[in-house]
């Protein structure tokens, strides 16, 4: 793939086996949004809308499916973040 600095996000900020978070914003999940918890396989550069966009792989520990989500809304959940989970739903992320 060509490397390019023009493009929309950062690449350089995940990279393959980082643990991240993001919030589901769904049509199903619009006023509730949930966070979503999975671990990056591949961050890539993909052309869409006219420029390119830095996305990531992502395999979602929750519902076992993969996704490709744009950098810019995903979180890494750093060794001093905790996730607290109740009957497999994810309460919450704590920063120790």
């Amino acid at each position: 793939m060509k490397k390019t600095t023009n493009f929309f996000g950062k690449t350089d900020d995940f990279h393959p086996g980082d643990l991240v978070f993001w919030s589901d914003l769904s049509k199903k999940r619009r006023f509730l949004p949930s966070k979503k918890v999975g671990v990056v396989s591949e961050v890539f550069l993909k052309h869409v809308g006219g420029r390119d966009v830095a996305l990531a792989r992502v395999y979602c520990l929750k519902d076992e499916k993969k996704y490709e989500i744009p950098l810019i809304t995903l979180k890494r959940i750093d060794e001093n973040k905790t996730i607290y989970s109740k009957e497999g739903k994810i309460d919450g992320i704590c920063y120790n």
